[in-house]
């Protein structure tokens, strides 16, 4: 199967031929006027131009043709062609007398030919930018050193701060406290104690304990110490021996303060958490103790025998109380615990005053309905009889109702 290239070039040798056939009938043409040249059909009669082919200086051709002929192709042509400058229009026009496939490829070929310029064009404009930032980064050099420098002086500082930080944490923490602080807070206060009963400077006395070198301190000591009594000697000696004691324990501490202080965080956090656990347990027995205590003392909320509903609240109350975590407790909570139980004496006053007065007044109805009762059952029935009564002459009868009444009225019994 040809190629392209050998499709294209048949392509123009056929081309050639028809036209060198038509210049033939022309020139015999010219002699018989007679005779009209036969209609053409548009044919190309360019070739396929060469690109970017160096171009001579500007020359004009004309070539004469009968103005009887119908095909414009034959006509005048001039052609101009300037040195040094191409024809865009022309290299962007596609061949005439080219395959189908032929222009196909052409197209891919122009397209091909346009990405490549502008990939070129790309990486040439890449290429300056980078070019100028090596040169101004050059230029700025003696900058981005000072700049590494103050900021290794920074990272420096920073590591510094933390250290401190990390040993501030560590002598924050009640282990620290308990372990150095407590007993060099009590060596200072034998110091004091012995420095004013001995009449000294307890600043010269805490120097010479405090003295690194043990020949020294020895020396300083029994000179300052000179007129105390053997046994406060020997207490200042054991306190000066605690001292480089504990400074030895405080200096491991520091020594590696970030480790130091994970550990002593995780030690605290394992404790706290034992005694988070050890708390919520002592509660719940403690409700349960103090709810059993309460049941005694107030008869409104006894387990009632029979009563499983009225039982099964309580009981519900209880557990909710128990489920509490006393460890999270809000401040609110506890503000109302407390007044709860400051105040339930004094309700537990008022509701027993108003028991005592329901339990009167609940005897009296009872004894007035007993009397009442009795005078029914006493009174005479209807027919004749002393119209006399006992009310004659403003008496009253005891037994009577208006008796009863009237002595209700009054409050007797």
């Amino acid at each position: 199967m040809p190629t392209a290239t050998e499709s294209f070039k048949e392509s123009a040798g056929s081309i050639g031929d028809f036209a060198s056939t038509i210049a033939g009938a022309i020139s015999k043409g010219e002699g018989d006027t007679t005779q009209a040249a036969p209609p053409v059909k548009e044919a190309p009669v360019k070739e396929a131009p060469v690109k970017e082919a160096p171009v001579k200086e500007a020359v004009a051709t004309e070539v004469k043709t009968d103005d009887t002929l119908s095909n414009p192709n034959l006509g005048g042509i001039k052609t101009e062609e300037i040195k040094g400058k191409k024809d865009e229009h022309a290299e962007e026009e596609m061949p005439k007398g080219m395959t189908s496939k032929a222009q196909e490829t052409w197209k891919s070929l122009k397209t091909s030919q346009k990405q490549a310029a502008a990939e070129r064009d790309a990486i040439k404009t890449e290429f300056e930018a980078l070019k100028k930032q090596v040169e101004e980064s050059s230029k700025n050099a003696p900058e981005l050193e000072a700049l590494k420098r103050e900021r290794d002086d920074l990272r420096k500082q920073l590591q510094d701060y933390e250290g401190e930080m990390a040993v501030y944490r560590v002598e924050s923490t009640k282990r620290y406290k308990d372990a150095i602080a407590a007993p060099l807070a009590a060596v200072q206060s034998t110091v004091d104690d012995l420095a004013k009963r001995y009449e000294v400077s307890p600043d010269t006395l805490m120097r010479a304990l405090q003295q690194p070198d043990a020949a020294k301190r020895a020396d300083e000591l029994e000179d300052i110490t000179s007129d105390f009594k053997r046994v406060d000697q020997l207490e200042i000696v054991q306190a000066a021996k605690e001292y480089h004691r504990l400074q030895k324990e405080a200096a491991a501490m520091r020594e590696d303060a970030g480790k130091r202080l994970e550990e002593i965080t995780r030690e605290e956090d394992a404790q706290n958490e034992q005694m988070a656990a050890q708390t919520i347990h002592d509660y719940r027995n403690s409700v349960a103790e103090e709810a059993g205590k309460l049941q005694q003392h107030i008869p409104y909320i006894r387990f009632v025998d029979g009563q499983d509903k009225w039982n099964e609240h309580v009981k519900q109350i209880v557990r909710n109380v128990e489920s509490t975590n006393v460890n999270e407790l809000p401040v609110e909570d506890v503000a109302k615990a407390r007044l709860a139980e400051a105040f339930l004496p004094e309700i537990l006053s008022v509701a027993k005053h108003y028991e005592t007065q329901n339990k009167a007044l609940h005897e009296r109805a009872d004894k007035a309905e007993k009397q009442l009762a009795a005078y029914v059952k006493s009174a005479p029935g209807a027919g004749a009889g002393s119209n006399k009564t006992a009310l004659e002459g403003g008496g009253e009868d005891e037994g009577s109702f208006s008796g009863i009444i009237g002595k209700m009225a009054r409050g007797q019994k």
